[in-house]
Formats: structure tokens, C-alpha cells, sequence
């Protein structure tokens, strides 16, 4: 998924990755865990012959159909001697073991047991330090003397540093810190360093304690509706990707300041196939202060809760951790053969009161302090049926969803999936496969894969939702729909090509400054050609040419073309990954996404508007097995215009450039 870890199916997760940024910018998902859970994959692959369905879960690759089928054969075959032995299991084609082996091993012997000893002796410490500058700087960082303008009140640079000890997936225990662009740093409102800090400590399969976390960490049930605060994917290339693989308890060490668990959680094993899970957090999150309590300078009442993580001004540092948010529960979870059922209940008290503003939008959006969940999830999977889904109630409203896959045939898979989320249900931490995060949603979603021909493989979908009130720029009822299709082909191990169209049409308000906005159509459109070559052990080429379309009042187009040749030194170690791109839109709303490769743990996905150029030239060297080095520059040149962004983010000048420099030290 990142350019540190060459896997066969990073560019199926680089289109998700992409459709992150295309359709979801009000999604927080945190990329950093992405990463992160391949790297660990990585470092610690998984023994197929001790995994269990869980494991083969976790690692987010593979569908529900091809876990069983590999599971079966174990049983069937005894032990697997050789990962060429995966072949011969229905449904594991070449690329789909070619996607998953930097991630599996097959090892004979069983896994070492954890004991104190073995974790202290055996252990592995993993340290990354990261800084990061814009070169050109925007006017929130300009002296000025007037008092009441805002200005950023730290300097540019963001520094990141993460620390994590190890002992394969049974220990860890680490430490996450970071100040954003903007922020102060041992000075000010940050006189203890960073921004932000992190700690967990996080241990599974001790006897019938699956799983233990302490400190911070992520919680992941059903399919997402009632609380999930991990990451997880909407719609994008992967159209069976609409099931969520939940599980349970996760160390957080993730960069996102609002959206985890701060206290304590374990899963114990009270039957064979009954497990119980348990989890208390108490946390402090940004929250928009609309009244204080002037008695004992306490916050009484806040309109929303901040996403962002920024507290670069006066006024974000005073919304900075402004809300005492407490969350305590459990999930019941039993497994029999083809049946799995959960149930989850859980409560929420914030020692503020959320009052939204008084507009339409948020008539039915949950106000209060208290907020109780309850949901049942489940899963039955029979021959090659699969039936998913999760029925959640909040205090004031209900949601569901439910989905059907089925697998007629070796290389036929199709999924239908109903979404049903009321307006004034809530859920503080969630993530359902969904259009938006905004409730009052419903939603019908079908979708398609087959690979009747040799080498080349069609993925297809189609998504019809509605909205049963007002919502961001939309002043009344409304619904949308979308489509996509990508066909693959692989003519060899070396070349892969694809084409890919999306397609979607939304309703929403008309520019007009009178008081009666009626809604309108809003139409995009991508079409993208995509094609990349690993010409010798040394060089890979990839080339994409994308258009854009975007109609609203008026219609704006798009296009992008870029180069990418990467190189590995023989001779050193020494990788260099390089872009050069050219672009030209009508605006913004004609923007192209395109997933770039970033040091280990970072991510860069920019967008691509008005007119111009990037590029970017990126080194990693390794000093031996324990210390790795990354260097990166990128820089985007607009030739149409000579300033770019609004307010304090206002650039002058026609070029904007960034400097990334990383260490990782391994013992």
C-alpha cells in the first residue's frame, strides 16, 4: 500500500486509497493504520498453517469465500508445505497470491508461546522521526501589526516521531507524537513539546484473553453502524469490498487526535465459541466552545465536534480538547460453524452539551450530553452464499444494513447490499459502508467482479441512494447515484494495464443569492487509462492519463497525464522513485486525485487543479538491516495563476514546494 512494501496488489489498494480523497473528504480515516497493519503483516507474516479465520481476516485481502476454502483445504490436506500449494485451492488465482505473499509464510512449526521472557529477549524496537516543511509559506505565517488579525502561532514544520516495541502481533507497546504545520512546540499553549501525544500497550493470546489494550487503542464491531473507530474503506475499485471484517480490540498509534479509545479494553474467550469484550474509555476531544461556564471556567455547551487536529490559532487552541468525552461498553460475540452473531451495547456521556446550531440541516442531528447504542450484527455463510449485516438503535433513532455475496462460480462473485440509516440516529465513533457520513441516508448498492478470461478481469457497481433531509448544501430531500467499471489486464508479470470510468450524479443547491436555492444536478465524471511496466529488476514504469468531467450551472473539464519511473540500485541500497505530471482544469471542481508514493507511515494524495505541473523525487536508503533513510522533494507549479488558496492558507506566487526528510532506526 505504500512504496516501502512492494506487494502486487498495491495499486487495487492505491485506487482506494484514491477514492478516500475523491468521494469521502469529510472521512478521517487514518492512513497511518493502513500502513501500518501491512507493515506488521510484513515483518510478522502469517503461518497458514496455524491461522485462524480471524487472522486471515485482519489482513483485509481476502473475501470471506477464499479464507474458507483455504481452511477447508488445512482440514482436508493436513499442514501446507509450499505457498505453490495455494494454487490448487479454489478461487486462489495468481494474482491473488501474488497480491498476498509478501504477508504469509508457511511455516511447519508452531508459534513460540508468549512469555514474559520471550518479550523482553526476543523483542524488536522500531523508532521513526520525521520532518516535514512547506518552502513557500502562506500568509498565516506573515508579521503583521495589527492585534486582531489571526495569524499561525508556531512555525511550519510538522515533526513526527513514533516509537513502538514489539514481540511479534502478541506484544506491543509504543508511543506516538506529532506537531502540525502551524503549531507551537515547547513554547506557548505547547510548552510540553508536540501537539499531540499517544501511548499504548497492547498484548493477545494469553491463554483466554484474546486480546488486552491499554492506553489508547481502536475498536471495530459489526459492520461499522454502531461504533467502529478504525479505518475503513467506502466505495472504490474493490466492489466486494462493501463487508467490514471487524476486529474487535486494535492498538491505536495513528496521528488522528479525535477519533480513538483512551483507557482500557480486553476480549476473553468465556466458551469455545463465545467471546466476551469489555471496554472503558475516557477522553478529551476539540470541540467547538459555544458557552463557557463562567462559575468554574468549565465549558458548558458546544455546537460541534472539531475533526481537523489543528490548534495553530488562538481560537483553535481554545476548542483544543474542550470536551470530556466518556465511552463504556461491551460486545457479546458467538461463532458456530457457518453462523456468527454479536451484540453490542454500549454508552456515551460528555460532560458538555452538544447544541448544534439552530438551522434546518441539523433539526433531527443528535443533541445532548448522553447517548446510548445497542446494535446486533451478524453473518451466515452458507456453501457460496454469504449473508452480512447489522440492525443499530441510538437513543433517538435506528439504522441497518444488510448484504447479500455470492460466489456462483470460481472466478463470478456479485454483491447487493441495503442501507437504512434514520436521520436522528447517532453513533459517535462509526463507519458504514455508506455514501456519507451524515445519517438520514438510504441506500441500494450492487456490484460485480468476474474473470471469465484469461488475464483480464472486470469489476463493476452501481449505487442508488437517497437523503430524507437537508444536508451540506442541500436545502431539502435528495438522493444520487453512481457507477463504475474497471477492466484489468495482465498480459505477463511484468505489464499490467487497466481503463477505468466513474460516473455520478448528486443533487444539490443552485448558486443563487436568493432565500429559494432549488436543487440542482451535479454530475462528475473520470475516465482513466493506467499502465505500468516493470521492465528489469532494476526499473518500473507507470503511466496514467486521466479526464475529468464536471457539470453543474456550467461545465468544467480535466485532465491529467503523469510519468512515474522508479529505479532500484543493485549495486547499494538504494531506491529512487520519481513522478513528472502535467495538468489543466477549468476549476477545482474538475480536481484529479492521484496517489503518490511517500516515505513509511506517511501519505500524499494530492489534488490536482488549474493549471500547470509536479513532480517529486523521492531516495530511501538503507544502512543495513537497521536503519532506513528517506529523502523526498515535491514541488507543483500553477502557470495560470500567481495566487493560490484563501486566507491564512493563501499562497503568493506561482509555486508551492515541500521538503520531507525521515529516519527509522531498528534494534
Amino acid at each position: 500500500v505504500f512504496a516501502q512494501v512492494d506487494t502486487s496488489g498495491q495499486g487495487e489498494l492505491e485506487f482506494q486509497i484514491e477514492s478516500l480523497a475523491e468521494d469521502n473528504e469529510e472521512n478521517e480515516t487514518d492512513l497511518i493504520q493502513i500502513a501500518e497493519n501491512y507493515e506488521l503483516y510484513r515483518s510478522n507474516p502469517i503461518n497458514l498453517n496455524t491461522a485462524t479465520q480471524k487472522d486471515l481476516e485482519s489482513l483485509q485481502l481476502l473475501t470471506i469465500f477464499q479464507i474458507n476454502n483455504l481452511l477447508e483445504y488445512r482440514r482436508r490436506m493436513g499442514k501446507i508445505v509450499s505457498v505453490y500449494e495455494l494454487r490448487v485451492i479454489p478461487e486462489f488465482d495468481e494474482y491473488t497470491i501474488k497480491k498476498i505473499l509478501p504477508f504469509i509464510t508457511v511455516s511447519l512449526t508452531e508459534t513460540r508461546k508468549l512469555k514474559p521472557k520471550y518479550i523482553w529477549k526476543y523483542g524488536r524496537h522500531d523508532l521513526i522521526t520525521r520532518y516535514q516543511r512547506q518552502i513557500e509559506l502562506p500568509v498565516g505565517y506573515e508579521p503583521t501589526d495589527d492585534p486582531d488579525a489571526k495569524r499561525f502561532l508556531g512555525s511550519p514544520e510538522r515533526i513526527f516521531t513514533r516509537y513502538q516495541y514489539s514481540y511479534g502481533k502478541q506484544f506491543r507497546m509504543g508511543f506516538t507524537a506529532e506537531k502540525d504545520p502551524g503549531e507551537q512546540f515547547l513554547e506557548g499553549a505547547q510548552r510540553y513539546g508536540f501537539d499531540y501525544y499517544s501511548a499504548h500497550v497492547y498484548m493477545s493470546d494469553i491463554g483466554k484473553f484474546k486480546s488486552i489494550a491499554l492506553g489508547d487503542y481502536a475498536v471495530e464491531f459489526g459492520q461499522g453502524l454502531s461504533l467502529w473507530s478504525g479505518f475503513a474503506f467506502g466505495k472504490s475499485a474493490d466492489v466486494l469490498g462493501n463487508e467490514r471484517f471487524a476486529r474487535g480490540i486494535r492498538p491505536y498509534s495513528g496521528a488522528n487526535e479525535n477519533r480513538f479509545m483512551r483507557g482500557a479494553a480486553v476480549q476473553y474467550e468465556l466458551l469455545r465459541n463465545l467471546e466476551l469484550t469489555a471496554f472503558y474509555s475516557r477522553n478529551r476531544v476539540d470541540a467547538n466552545i459555544t458557552e463557557p461556564d463562567t462559575i468554574d471556567d468549565e465549558v458548558a455547551e458546544v455546537s460541534s465536534l472539531q475533526i481537523s487536529g489543528l490548534h495553530r490559532t488562538d481560537s483553535e487552541i481554545e476548542d483544543r480538547r474542550s470536551l470530556g468525552l466518556e465511552i463504556y461498553g461491551g460486545h457479546l460475540g458467538y461463532k458456530w460453524r457457518f453462523f456468527e452473531v454479536g451484540l453490542l451495547a454500549y454508552q456515551t456521556n460528555m460532560d458538555a452539551t452538544l447544541n448544534r446550531r439552530a438551522d434546518a440541516e441539523n433539526q433531527y442531528r443528535f443533541s445532548g450530553d448522553e447517548n446510548f447504542n445497542l446494535a446486533v450484527d451478524y453473518r451466515i455463510v452458507w456453501k457460496k452464499i454469504n449473508f452480512f449485516g447489522e440492525l443499530a438503535k441510538s437513543t433517538d433513532g435506528w439504522a441497518t444494513t444488510n448484504g447479500l455475496l455470492v460466489n456462483p462460480h470460481e472466478q463470478v462473485n456479485f454483491v447487493i447490499q441495503a442501507r437504512n440509516i434514520q436521520r436522528d440516529f447517532f453513533a459517535i465513533y462509526n463507519a458504514p459502508f455508506a455514501e456519507s457520513q451524515t445519517p438520514g441516508e438510504k441506500g441500494y448498492y450492487f456490484g460485480m467482479d468476474f474473470a471469465l478470461i484469461p488475464r483480464v478481469s472486470t469489476k463493476l457497481y452501481y449505487d442508488i441512494y437517497e437523503f430524507e433531509w437537508y444536508r451540506f448544501q442541500t436545502d431539502g430531500p435528495s438522493g444520487g447515484e453512481e457507477t463504475g467499471i474497471q477492466i484489468e489486464y495482465n498480459p505477463s508479470s511484468r505489464l499490467n494495464m487497466y481503463g477505468r470510468l466513474r460516473w455520478e450524479r448528486r443533487d444539490i443547491n443552485q448558486s443563487t443569492d436568493g432565500n429559494t436555492r432549488p436543487l440542482i444536478d451535479q454530475v462528475r465524471r473520470t475516465l482513466r487509462f493506467h499502465i505500468s511496466y516493470r521492465a528489469s529488476d532494476e526499473w518500473t514504469f507507470k503511466t496514467r492519463i486521466e479526464n475529468s468531467r464536471f457539470q453543474k450551472e456550467e461545465v468544467e473539464y480535466g485532465w491529467l497525464f503523469y510519468q512515474d519511473i522508479n529505479y532500484t540500485f543493485q549495486k547499494a541500497p538504494l531506491k529512487l522513485y520519481s513522478r513528472f505530471a502535467l495538468f489543466n482544469t477549468d476549476g477545482f471542481n474538475a480536481r484529479i486525485y492521484a496517489y503518490e508514493n511517500d516515505v513509511l507511515y506517511s501519505f500524499s494524495i494530492p489534488g490536482y487543479f488549474y493549471r500547470g505541473s509536479r513532480y517529486y523525487v523521492m531516495l530511501k536508503y538503507d544502512l543495513g538491516q537497521r536503519v532506513d533513510l528517506w529523502l523526498r522533494y515535491a514541488q507543483s507549479y500553477f502557470s495560470d495563476r500567481q495566487v493560490i488558496g484563501s486566507g491564512l492558507n493563501e499562497y503568493v506566487g506561482q509555486t508551492r514546494s515541500e521538503i520531507k526528510a525521515q529516519i527509522r532506526i531498528k534494534f
